[in-house]
């Protein structure tokens, strides 16, 4: 990524991996996205045994600095758990790295662009309706996503996700909304009235808690709200996984 420092001492190859997990939290709400992240980083090193993997996120106080106090390596990789390089992964995120960790970085592609999310948002779909005994084949779904004017990126991210929902000719039908652009999840619920609402957020903050669900109730829809992306029990496997892929990419630079 433009503008991190990646470069790798002769050391780093016999070194232990480590990774930080950095999350955007809330600035109102501190403790509970916290919490979360290192818990998500507890998960993910399960699937790595050897690895060394913590979390943070930007909004708690000194929280970024207190993660990379911590790390003895002399390189450490960061994943950033947002759903697109926006200004936080390209801008904020790199200031306060190169502020608080004089040793070598390395910022990875975010969780938004894990090329397996498709197909596991294709399957906890299908389980929904399942579950609500409702054939997947009468589900309309919804994918809800925070959206961006000045991130076109994150649009880009989500349409793929949609694509490969609506390819599987599983759903009745599949579109797409935005709580910060348009189309709204407010306009697109009125059209579908009801189904499986799937929301691709890294974690539950005021837009996952307030306003999706506000918006829902608004447009008169009904159906099944599943949980954020990021909160899903497999996203810790999933993380591991883009992890293992990179790191031999990581090493040969």
């Amino acid at each position: 990524m433009s503008g991190t420092k990646s470069h790798f001492p002769t050391a780093h190859h016999t070194e232990r991996p480590s990774v930080l997990i950095v999350a955007h939290g809330s600035p109102s709400a501190p403790d509970g996205p916290e919490a979360a992240v290192k818990a998500l980083a507890a998960e993910t090193a399960r699937w790595l045994p050897g690895w060394r993997v913590s979390g943070a996120t930007l909004a708690a106080n000194s929280a970024l600095e207190t993660a990379l106090d911590e790390i003895s390596s002399e390189h450490v990789l960061i994943y950033p758990f947002f759903m697109s390089d926006g200004w936080f992964v390209r801008t904020e995120l790199p200031r306060r790295l190169t502020q608080s960790w004089k040793r070598s970085f390395e910022i990875l592609a975010p969780f938004g662009h894990s090329s397996g999310i498709p197909a596991l948002c294709e399957a906890a779909v299908k389980k929904a309706a399942k579950s609500s005994g409702v054939s997947a084949r009468d589900t309309a779904v919804l994918v809800a996503a925070h959206g961006s004017r000045s991130a076109p990126q994150q649009r880009r991210l989500v349409e793929r996700t949609a694509r490969v929902l609506a390819a599987s000719e599983a759903f009745r039908e599949v579109r797409v909304g935005f709580l910060e652009e348009l189309p709204s999840v407010g306009e697109v619920a009125r059209l579908s009235r009801s189904g499986i609402c799937l929301p691709l957020f890294a974690g539950r903050a005021g837009h996952v808690e307030i306003d999706l669900p506000r918006e829902l109730a608004a447009a008169s829809w009904s159906g099944t709200l599943l949980a954020p992306l990021g909160t899903w029990p497999e996203i810790s496997d999933l993380i591991a996984t883009s992890l293992l892929q990179t790191r031999p990419m990581a090493l040969s630079g």
